[in-house]
């Protein structure tokens, strides 16, 4: 596998935003912080804030894109290797990719 994608992606590329976690039945609930491209959209950073951002402890939650896209990517290498579909180089730059298609 060849990286055709991947390179550093900037810092200055990402933004802060508050966005709001929906309750049951579409109560308001808690605001967030999220770290997202600047070229997101509102209800792209409240999907995210909704649907993808994970516990890391009992008091810590995700906050960022990167680490969402990182931990999703690194899933997804980890049965790929498990089943052969890639070595390890390939693994990493698998994960690489995805974290890059995934914020870009």
């Amino acid at each position: 596998m060849k990286r055709l994608w991947s390179k550093k992606i900037k810092n200055d590329a990402f933004e802060e935003r508050l966005s709001r976690l929906d309750g049951i039945n579409g109560v308001i609930g808690e605001k967030v912080k999220v770290t997202v491209p600047k070229t997101w959209s509102v209800l792209a950073s409240d999907i995210l804030a909704q649907k993808y951002l994970r516990m890391k402890n009992e008091s810590q939650r995700e906050a960022d894109i990167r680490e969402v896209s990182s931990r999703m990517a690194q899933t997804w290498a980890f049965w790929a290797k498990k089943y052969k579909y890639f070595d390890e180089q390939e693994a990493l730059i698998f994960i690489d990719e995805i974290c890059y298609s995934l914020v870009e």
